[in-house]
């Protein structure tokens, strides 16, 4: 008969299967192993966080209430019943799965930050500034997921360098191993060494902070940039860039490193002080081209990546919502989603998909060649102002330093026209709204924010 020491091993097993996107090998050992013992709670709670992973929420959620059976003052499955929560679109469940955990465990820092997120996503602003504000004052130790998450949203809510400092202290202990001997750069001139930049994030992360590099490079012998290959052909240009490589592994040891987040912190790029404008990156002129129309052209990009985990609130749950927007004359719009599933829905939605692209050079020499982008919260959010295109982006409830709280415009792109929802599912109205000024600016000829604009 299998021991409890094994069952345990089988249960890592199946976790590791699990957190390496194994998902048919961790549903056949769990199952194997809830065969044999039924009441194995820690094969429950793995059942419950490979349903999340593969979305199968209401399974994910029977399992949390049987673990709970076992472990009732347990805040961690309240925090993952949160998640299901969330994912399914129902913010004030999931707030009230938070405020539980939180009278379970109230300096658990985890709890304090999830909760203060998915009250923004449920309309509660100053509930969740509030929360943040005692997340704020809670320890936690150097290299910590949730320290970094703090970080951010400290950042996102105004904390400017109180959040700054606490992400780079993380994210320092977090990257350390990965480098030789690093020396963390502090913004010091340094006209006689070299200066290694890494990229941190999605590629929309990379792509808004990469209006700094040019400032950098200024202050040091040379920088070099770490970045991933898809973003390597749009950044290979940008002033003050002298070499590009996709691998940290090519850093050499004891150089001076820090990540590209740091950099408008570690130059002082406050929201009140001056910071560079777009456009500050550039199209090749060998992408793929489109066809000549007299109609606006407008390209829409309407989800994310659906890994992410906040992606529930950035893009719609039913592409329906969108019709009010699609449905306004004169306009000949464009798909943005390079993924194949993209096609159906284009043809779903009436709207020619994106040509084949080879990276995001060949996505900006597109984004050249429209009138206007609308979009979710993504890296064709970032991208397309980043070029001087003009831009409306649907932003996000929960706080983020591009759509600052308190904010009527990025201070980041003052030129991008934001539609803030009430609430996470608040698609209808903004759909509406922004049809509303779409169907003017098509009657107007000439973008408000941009009028000198023109495509290419």
């Amino acid at each position: 008969m299998t021991n409890g020491r094994q069952q345990d091993d089988r249960v890592a097993i199946a976790r590791e299967h699990r957190l390496h996107g194994r998902y048919d090998e961790c549903s056949k050992l769990l199952l194997e192993l809830l065969q044999h013992d039924p009441m194995n709670a820690h094969a429950m709670l793995e059942g419950a966080l490979l349903a999340i992973a593969t979305g199968d929420y209401p399974v994910a959620e029977r399992f949390l209430q049987a673990c709970r059976l076992f472990d009732p003052t347990n805040a961690d499955l309240l925090v993952h019943a949160a998640t299901s929560a969330f994912h399914q679109r129902q913010p004030d469940r999931a707030v009230q799965h938070l405020t539980e955990a939180a009278a379970l465990a109230p300096g658990d820092l985890a709890v304090r930050i999830a909760r203060a997120q998915l009250l923004f996503t449920a309309g509660r602003d100053e509930e969740g500034l509030r929360e943040m504000q005692v997340a704020a004052q809670l320890p936690t130790p150097p290299g910590s997921v949730e320290g970094t998450r703090r970080a951010l949203a400290r950042v996102a809510v105004g904390d400017w360098d109180g959040g700054w400092a606490e992400f780079a202290m993380h994210w320092e202990h977090t990257f350390a191993p990965y480098f030789r001997a690093p020396r963390w750069w502090r913004g010091e001139a340094l006209a006689g060494e070299d200066l290694h930049v890494v990229a941190y994030g999605g590629l929309g992360d990379t792509i808004f902070y990469a209006r700094f590099l040019a400032l950098a490079a200024n202050r040091v012998r040379a920088l070099h940039l770490c970045v991933p290959a898809p973003l390597q052909r749009l950044l290979r240009d940008v002033p003050g860039v002298a070499s590009l490589t996709p691998h940290v592994s090519e850093i050499p040891e004891g150089a001076v490193t820090c990540s590209l987040w740091h950099l408008a912190w570690l130059l002082r790029d406050g929201y009140g002080e001056s910071r560079p404008t777009a456009p500050y990156l550039h199209a090749p002129d060998d992408g793929p081209r489109l066809p000549p129309t007299d109609a606006l052209r407008v390209g829409i990009a309407w989800a994310g990546n659906a890994r992410a985990g906040h992606d529930a609130d950035r893009s719609p749950a039913d592409l329906a919502a969108l019709s009010p927007l699609l449905g306004v004359a004169g306009v000949q719009w464009y798909g943005l989603h390079p993924e194949a599933r993209a096609k159906a829905e284009c043809a779903a939605l009436g709207v020619t998909p994106l040509p084949e692209v080879r990276d995001l050079a060949d996505t900006a020499a597109v984004l050249r060649q429209l009138d206007l982008v609308i979009t979710v919260d993504s890296a064709v959010s970032n991208l397309a102002p980043a070029l001087g295109v003009p831009t409306w982006v649907f932003c996000t409830r929960i706080p983020e330093l591009r759509w600052p709280v308190g904010h009527e415009r990025s201070p980041w792109f003052p030129s991008v026209r934001p539609f803030r929802r009430r609430d996470l599912n608040d698609w209808d109205a903004v759909a509406r709204a922004a049809a509303a000024a779409l169907a003017e600016r098509v009657q107007r000829g000439v973008d408000a924010d941009l009028p000198d604009y023109r495509r290419r």
